[in-house]
């Protein structure tokens, strides 16, 4: 498997975060997912941890092959792999803790997922046999800046069911929907996750992706949120 096979499983992983001041600082998950591409399937396995005190992720890789991956708010990634006794370090916004889909829920941010401030506003609101759909675009003038020119939220008892992203007002970019909903601590958490991104109209990448064994505070095991890389690890960066 080649780096940027890697990388696209590393990012299809990056979906989970925490932060709110009464609550545990640590939080974990077990889960499994499948990436489907070409007809060809990848399944990974693994665990991800989120430690408040530092707002940075842990993701414990453990198929197809066994590596740490280290993430913080500010988009500094760390994978370090077992076999090779490797460690690749890059920076990407996409990446950032913060900025994944479990933020959003645990914070109680998951109306907009951010869209209201990053220069997004509600254009129209309908609903559709008891669905909720609020269409974004973005604000006059911040058309050309913005990553998608049209973004829309649907949600049922007050919960979202999917969310879609347009490259231009008829385009769809993809899809991601969200089920199988959970109470943890109080907060609904979907533990099904399934992303569809639309190549081209009849070519797409679809990930599925499943959470389970939610542990918080003390019953989180630390042992991969305290790992330390090798001294002697080989370092690589990518721009």
């Amino acid at each position: 498997m080649n780096v940027y096979q890697q990388l696209i499983i590393i990012f299809s992983l990056l979906s989970f975060a925490f932060i709110q001041n009464d609550q545990p600082q640590l939080i974990s998950f077990d889960f499994s997912s499948k990436n489907i591409e070409n007809k060809k399937i990848i399944t990974t396995e693994g665990e991800v941890y989120f430690n408040k005190k530092n707002f940075q992720m842990v993701t414990h890789l453990k198929k197809p092959f066994e590596s740490v991956i280290f993430v913080n708010a500010d988009g500094e990634v760390k994978v370090y792999d077992f076999e090779s006794n490797t460690v690749v370090q890059f920076a990407s916004s996409l990446a950032s803790s913060e900025s994944s889909y479990f933020w959003y829920f645990f914070t109680g941010q998951y109306h907009d997922f951010g869209l209201a401030k990053n220069g997004y506003s509600i254009k129209e609101t309908k609903i559709e046999e008891g669905v909720l759909v609020n269409t974004w675009a973005p604000l006059i003038g911040k058309e050309k800046y913005a990553t998608n020119q049209k973004v829309i939220i649907a949600s049922e008892k007050n919960l979202p069911i999917y969310i879609e992203f347009f490259k231009d007002k008829n385009t769809s970019a993809g899809k991601i929907y969200f089920s199988e909903y959970q109470k943890i601590h109080g907060y609904s958490i979907p533990l099904k996750i399934v992303e569809i991104y639309y190549k081209t109209k009849k070519d797409s990448i679809v990930t599925i992706k499943k959470y389970f064994n939610p542990k918080i505070g003390k019953d989180v095991t630390t042992k991969y949120i305290d790992f330390k890389i090798p001294g002697n690890a080989k370092k690589f960066t990518k721009k």
